[in-house]
């Protein structure tokens, strides 16, 4: 028995008022929602 493959996804450049949708596996849940801002990851200055 053979698995099937699984298909790549595509990485897409996110920008401001894109609507994402995410799959939460272990229930099942959906959540979408718009993208209101976008954080920048630097290095020498985190965001977080």
């Amino acid at each position: 028995m053979v698995a099937p493959k699984k298909k790549k996804k595509k990485k897409k450049d996110l920008e401001i008022g894109d609507i994402v949708r995410e799959t939460v596996s272990v229930k099942g849940k959906k959540r979408c929602g718009e993208i209101l801002m976008i954080l920048q990851d630097d290095p020498a200055d985190p965001t977080m």
